[in-house]
Formats: structure tokens, C-alpha cells, sequence
């Protein structure tokens, strides 16, 4: 079903432990499709998308989105 929405998909969990895992399960699930992932890099100074959001505003949160790793570097690294 996804495969007819999009051909890219960008991950875009929280930088903690529960992020991680949830990134490693979706690249998982997500290996079986012939989608394109990619992973958001870890935000930095903020604990995640809503805090992003709340103290810099959308266009923040857009920058964000466009820093992305592969999956297999983001598994590798």
C-alpha cells in the first residue's frame, strides 16, 4: 500500500534509545518493500520534533528533514 504513495520514505524518530529501536524495526519492516528510506539525522539541542517545532518553527523542522543517511549507513554508522 505504501508503495503506491510514495517511492521515498524519510524516518524521522526521536534521538533516544525508543527512537533507535523504533528506526531499526521500520528499516526492518520497510527492507521487505522496494522504497527508498531514509533516516533524518539526530536533532541536536532539541529532545525531538515537537521541541524542534515549538521553539524554531516549521521552517526548522523542514531543514531538518532534508539532513538523511541512507538506511545502510544509518545501520552501518
Amino acid at each position: 500500500m505504501l508503495q503506491s504513495l510514495r517511492s521515498e520514505i524519510r524516518l524521522f524518530f526521536d534521538a533516544d534509545k525508543a527512537g533507535a529501536t523504533a528506526t531499526y524495526r521500520t528499516l526492518e519492516a520497510l527492507s521487505r518493500t522496494r522504497l527508498k528510506v531514509r533516516v533524518v539525522k539526530p536533532l541536536v539541542g532539541v529532545k525531538d520534533i515537537d521541541e524542534l517545532y515549538q521553539t524554531k518553527g516549521a521552517a526548522a523542522v523542514t531543514n531538518a528533514g532534508k539532513e538523511t543517511r541512507g538506511a545502510i549507513d544509518y545501520i552501518l554508522y
